[in-house]
């Protein structure tokens, strides 16, 4: 039998295997540790303490008082307090500013983001690179547990990761039984925090009712779960290489939207086109926590059967557009209704569509460009106006009249850009337009035109929308 300072020995050398696995910490870096009181931070404390010299390390010791429980909370400050001075390290203390009980969502969360900017800005006074947090085995468990039943995917069943940017969580292949032996082996004191008995909380209700429940039909349950964690971790991270490395190949990004080639998505496994889609998101707005698999399914069957032109609207003022062969990301912006009058010959800034437009005399048919029109001056009347698309707009071809719409449809030409592309307007019949050099003839100069007007527009600033279509070829 191992005796009992060889127990202790090894749940130390197993701390210090877990910090060299996932190489959490490095030499002479300064490293916060959260301290609640409770078992857990308390054993973390202590062993990091022991392995400072080891590691070369300088430790701050740190604790937030979220004020949820009166009395309770300013005997564990100063419980910590004296724990961390009795080490001779340097010690830290913040309180929340307001109620959090008051304000909308889960407790539980919003105590959590308290905790983790108090936690943030002591690590930047300190200049420190870490900070250190004690969840452990059990805590791995009853997260997997918690993701299962509100039916997370992959990445969500990978639990409470051992590192994450600033974060490491040095004992978190420890159970709680074994932190609980370490302490009183150690003879070492803690608090206990009422509220983790308060089983109106999920996580609670997991850890006293669940799991215990669990242990009759599986006693290791803990450590499979942890297991299992582990190398969907390992699995999920090679995934998402694979995808940002087909993000990398295959997607561009233009004015913060992302432009996704359908065909090119389909060709890849549905598994990694999901994960691309939610990268993508990720990318745009930082998280996906309202995005939910409902979502991207959607997304997906927006790619399989949706129209050319629809569009589906996400959380967050996102919206993801199908436009023929492209797959767009990007937040709502589409071009309102503008009209400019145009009352004789100079030149007039169209600020919608950040251009300029010049009206002149010509005396012949010469000095025409692709943005440019020339018409019958005898056949026109000012005041002209420029606009974009109305509804039932047509013009006169010659097939004979024809809506623009479906002229805009035949051509490809994706919801935004229509919203942007000039249409001039003589007495409120269109005649021109640009881009499409779509023309009533009616209108055209001839060779005895006593007057000749030449239109032509200036582009100040590329549009968003020509960055994204000009590169296909199927777009005007």
């Amino acid at each position: 039998m191992m005796k009992l300072q060889d127990l202790i020995t090894n749940i130390i050398k197993r701390v210090r295997s877990t910090i060299d696995k996932y190489q959490m910490i490095v030499p002479f870096e300064k490293i916060v540790v959260g301290i609640s009181g409770g078992p857990d931070s308390v054993c973390l404390l202590h062993i990091l303490y022991r392995l400072k010299d080891e590691l070369k390390i300088e430790l701050i010791g740190a604790h937030f008082d979220h004020g949820l429980r009166p009395g309770e909370d300013e005997k564990e400050t100063e419980f910590v307090r004296s724990l961390v001075e009795s080490l001779g390290i340097p010690f830290e203390y913040g309180n929340a500013e307001k109620d959090i009980r008051k304000e909308k969502g889960s407790l539980e969360e919003k105590a959590r983001i308290e905790r983790y900017r108090f936690l943030e800005n002591i690590r930047e006074k300190y200049n420190a690179q870490k900070i250190a947090l004690g969840h452990n085995m059990n805590d791995q468990a009853e997260t997997i547990i918690m993701r299962l039943l509100r039916g997370s995917g992959i990445t969500g069943l990978r639990g409470i990761p051992p590192i994450r940017d600033k974060i490491i969580r040095p004992i978190i292949d420890l159970t709680r039984e074994e932190i609980i032996y370490y302490l009183n082996t150690e003879g070492l004191k803690y608090v206990t925090d009422s509220s983790n008995m308060d089983i109106t909380f999920l996580r609670n209700k997991i850890r006293h009712i669940l799991i215990p429940e669990l242990k009759r039909y599986q006693p290791n349950i803990v450590r499979i779960l942890a297991k299992t964690a582990e190398i969907i971790l390992l699995e999920d991270e090679f995934l998402e290489l694979q995808t940002e490395k087909w993000i990398k190949e295959n997607v561009f990004f233009i004015e913060g939207a992302a432009i996704i080639p359908i065909s090119r998505l389909k060709e890849i496994h549905i598994a990694l086109r999901q994960r691309v889609i939610r990268n993508i998101i990720r990318k745009k707005i930082g998280y996906t926590k309202k995005i939910s698999f409902e979502h991207i399914s959607n997304i997906l069957e927006l790619i399989e059967k949706g129209s050319p032109n629809s569009e589906i609207h996400l959380p967050y003022n996102i919206v993801m557009k199908k436009r023929y062969d492209l797959l767009i990301c990007d937040k709502k912006r589409l071009l309102e209704d503008y009209s400019y009058i145009i009352d004789g010959i100079g030149e007039y800034y169209l600020p919608s569509i950040s251009s300029w437009i010049k009206i002149e005399e010509k005396e012949n048919l010469e000095g025409l460009n692709e943005n440019a029109v020339l018409l019958d001056a005898e056949k026109v009347d000012f005041p002209l106006e420029i606009r974009n698309i109305r509804p039932g707009d047509r013009i006169y071809l010659s097939i004979g009249h024809k809506k623009i719409k479906d002229i805009f449809i035949d051509m490809k030409i994706p919801k935004e850009v229509r919203r942007a592309i000039p249409i001039l307007v003589n007495r409120g019949i269109p005649i021109y337009i640009w881009c499409i050099k779509k023309m009533d003839k009616r209108f055209a100069p001839k060779k005895d035109s006593k007057k000749i007007l030449k239109i032509s527009i200036k582009i100040e600033k590329i549009p968003f929308w020509k960055k994204i279509y000009g590169r296909k070829n199927n777009v005007a």
